[in-house]
């Protein structure tokens, strides 16, 4: 194991000499550099990034449609009854209150509940057209 250093404290009797003095020289002076770099390298930048804001795009109003047909060929009109599937995991009947279509070209149809579960409230949903199946 290697010997521990002792530091002696400085003896106060002992003046220090001030009048040779150093100057730094600069790498570089703030006005040659350019203001972004001297900004990316000040302490306070160092953690926050610059972001720009984001834009928000344009909303396009749904495109209302008045009857839709599905994969099997069944046209279907707002006030049809509709099989659906609940959340409480049953078919049951529903009815088309619109249809629309989305930004990607795909036809939804919106839909009301008729039939109810104890303990359980839903008023209804949308689904995708094409999965539309008609009540008997």
């Amino acid at each position: 194991m290697p010997p521990k250093k002792i530091r002696k404290k400085p003896d106060p009797s002992i003046e220090v000499s001030s009048s040779t003095s150093v100057t730094p020289e600069p790498d570089q002076t703030t006005e040659d550099a350019p203001s972004s770099s001297v900004q990316e390298q000040s302490p306070a930048n160092l953690y926050r990034r610059q972001f720009d804001k984001p834009q928000r795009s344009e909303v396009k109003p749904l495109k209302i449609l008045p009857s839709v047909t599905n994969e099997a060929g069944e046209v279907f009109n707002p006030g049809d009854k509709i099989l659906i599937k609940a959340p409480w995991g049953v078919k049951v009947t529903a009815e088309i209150v619109d249809f629309y279509q989305d930004e990607g070209g795909n036809a939804w149809a919106r839909y009301t509940s008729s039939e109810s579960y104890p303990g359980w409230s839903w008023e209804g949903g949308c689904t995708r057209t094409s999965l539309l199946s008609k009540a008997e």
